[in-house]
């Protein structure tokens, strides 16, 4: 059996004794991970953009990268690895952490061009159609949840390959999801409300189909070329937004946008369904004062499939979720895990790469729930025993995947090229060439490089960005053989998960 391969280097810079600088080492970390949150009219309480705004927080900067809370990146890149993961890098955690304790020090804030942001800007080439919520203004100094229904107008059935979502003010818009409606329902509710949309006071929509969403830091939701998503003749766009607290009386207007297939007869048909819905043999039902675990099982896979996306979701007693698929041999596969489930951010989770999932294979998770006084994210002060539903109070366990009919050589379609095709090499005065060979391989992989013995550390990963190997100048590794000039390395492929 031959195991095609793929090789990443990550390459920690080594400590070279330079002073860490804002401008030269810190601000491009802060404007690639933080302020497209943290800035102004931005949501998250505090601005990040300036050195002033960074030596001020200083403090929170430390306490939040320590604990992983900052930036919010609730998935474990160390399970499953996903497209532009908002994950700091070990040098990039050292040089925020030696800046501050070197005393925070400005460098040349004149060479530093810091980012700029504009309202209802698209990033797209394409825009075949765009919609709009109208315009909303928030009533509530509590966080709001309201859903607007649009009709689409489509005569014929389109297929969507990207769908960008454009909030109207970045300062109240927290996260959007959308949905599609066939029936009218959600439309007759909207109708009821005097005010643009409505909310749970009115009623709940009717939902068939979820189609993508938006949260702080995400971008648009692209498929593979010539891939879609079906928004049939007549359907209706049910947007549900999720307005921050402490907000009353700012104006939204968000948009979506569409680029479609074109070629409707050829294209490859993708839907989001949700093959784990509820517990397994089991109701949703959380007693008050508990920590309880639940398992999920999927049906069997009918015929391989190819995922894209998914996004696991629950409410406010979520406490953890880790979800694998079992083929028919028994062999586990990671999917994704959140081990400290976080309501506030829910992404759809787009795979670097499609991963197959093989005919007769069953998605399995488990779930855990924390129903105590003890979970700061508990809605009920004493507990109360929760019950599923569609209220933010109540409960929900479900995933969303992306899924399309699997085609041979679907699993060689990379999606975040970055991810695979690392594009800079820290503290290496030239980017050296490292090659792979053979590959694909049945026993061995030797990896080729001029550059290793100016490497501090080399992180060597599977297809599906699993840690494989960890290579160190000063260990030596069972299921490596360095030669004395640092020129090769061999890996043995039992140590590969394919």
């Amino acid at each position: 059996m031959k195991f095609h391969l793929s090789l990443i280097c990550t390459i920690l810079s080594l400590n070279t004794g330079a002073q860490i600088t804002w401008s030269a080492d810190v601000a491009p970390i802060l404007f690639e991970n933080c302020v497209s949150c943290h800035r102004q009219d931005g949501i998250a309480p505090f601005s990040l953009i300036t050195y002033t705004e960074a030596k001020l927080k200083a403090g929170e900067i430390e306490e939040s990268v320590d604990s992983g809370e900052m930036p919010p990146w609730p998935a474990d890149e160390n399970y499953t690895h996903f497209a532009h993961e908002l994950v700091l890098s070990d040098d990039e955690r050292f040089k925020i952490a030696e800046w501050i304790a070197d005393g925070l020090q400005a460098g040349d804030t004149t060479l530093v061009e810091a980012p700029t942001f504009e309202y209802g800007t698209s990033v797209l080439d394409t825009i075949s159609s765009s919609f709009s919520i109208g315009t909303y203004t928030t009533q509530y100094n509590i966080d709001e949840y309201r859903h607007f229904v649009i009709p689409t107008g489509f005569a014929t059935d389109k297929y969507f390959n990207t769908m960008e979502i454009i909030p109207g003010n970045w300062n109240l818009v927290h996260h959007v999801d959308i949905y599609l409606d066939n029936t009218n329902y959600s439309d007759s509710l909207d109708q009821l409300d005097t005010l643009a949309g409505f909310n749970e006071l009115t009623g709940w929509p009717y939902l068939i189909d979820y189609i993508g969403g938006w949260s702080p830091g995400s971008g648009p939701l692209y498929f593979p070329e010539n891939w879609g998503i079906k928004i049939a003749a007549g359907y209706d766009l049910v947007v549900q937004i999720h307005y921050a607290p402490d907000n009353i009386g700012l104006t939204d207007s968000t948009r979506i946008n569409f680029s479609f297939v074109d070629d409707t007869a050829a294209v490859r048909k993708c839907s989001v369904s949700v093959p784990l819905y509820n517990p397994l043999g089991q109701p949703l039902i959380i007693p008050a004062d508990s920590i309880i675990t639940f398992k999920q099982q999927s049906s069997a896979m009918v015929g391989a499939k190819s995922l894209i996306a998914l996004m696991p979701h629950m409410h406010m007693l979520g406490s953890s979720y880790t979800i694998w698929y079992e083929t028919i041999a028994g062999d586990s596969v990671p999917v994704i895990d959140i081990p400290e489930w976080d309501f506030h951010w829910q992404y759809f989770y787009t795979l670097p790469k499609i991963m197959k999932i093989p005919s007769g294979a069953r998605f399995h998770a488990i779930a855990v729930y924390d129903n105590t006084s003890d979970n700061p994210e508990n809605p009920n002060d004493p507990p109360i025993t929760v019950y599923e539903g569609a209220y933010t109070k109540d409960e929900m366990l479900m995933t969303f995947m992306a899924l399309a009919d699997y085609v041979p050589g679907d699993e060689n379609i990379i999606i975040d090229s970055s991810f695979y095709f690392p594009t800079e090499v820290n503290s290496i005065d030239e980017l050296s060439e490292f090659s792979l060979f053979p590959n694909p391989a049945n026993k061995t992989v030797t990896i080729a490089s001029n550059a290793f013995e100016e490497v501090d550390k080399c992180t060597i990963t599977d297809v599906l960005g699993r840690n494989v190997l960890q290579i160190n100048h000063t260990v030596s590794e069972s299921s490596s053989q360095f030669f004395t000039n640092y020129k090769h390395c061999t890996l043995n492929t039992r140590y590969i998960y394919c």
